[in-house]
């Protein structure tokens, strides 16, 4: 469990390490043995909207962890910038734990896609699609 105010441990992609990151309570994204991102963290009311989180910070979570992912695929001469993310909310987050799963679904030299759930529990709540756009640096 890692706790939002901190920032992250040495070892966590730079992405992370920023005080925009930090600003915008994101939390630290860690790379799986199986290849995907997650992130695992416990959501207080700092973020509630109408009684549950509020969707645009959810949004925005779901834009970092596809930034970190993308982050640790590509050339340190490469840059990235977001083209594209579809997000379907399907049933309301609330402060609580957050699971937060991203994986890379293809890529190549100028386009990476990513997947992203967010669950709470059993619950699929948030399913979202990200596309990052890679230019030479």
């Amino acid at each position: 469990m890692h706790d939002l105010s901190q920032p992250a441990e040495s070892g966590q992609p730079v992405l992370w390490n920023t005080p925009l990151a930090r600003n915008l309570g994101l939390p630290p994204v860690d790379r799986a043995s199986d290849g995907t991102f997650r992130a695992e963290f416990d959501l207080g009311d700092r973020f509630i909207g109408n009684k549950s989180i509020f969707g645009g910070w959810l949004a925005c979570l779901v834009d970092h962890l596809g930034a970190v992912a993308t982050l640790d695929s590509i050339s340190d001469r490469s840059a990235f910038s977001t083209a594209e993310i579809t997000v379907k909310f399907l049933r309301p987050v609330f402060p609580g734990r957050l699971c937060a799963r991203t994986a890379i679904q293809s890529a190549n030299i100028r386009i990476v896609d990513l997947a992203v759930e967010l669950r709470q529990g059993d619950e699929l709540c948030v399913t979202a699609s990200v596309t990052q756009a890679i230019t030479k640096g």
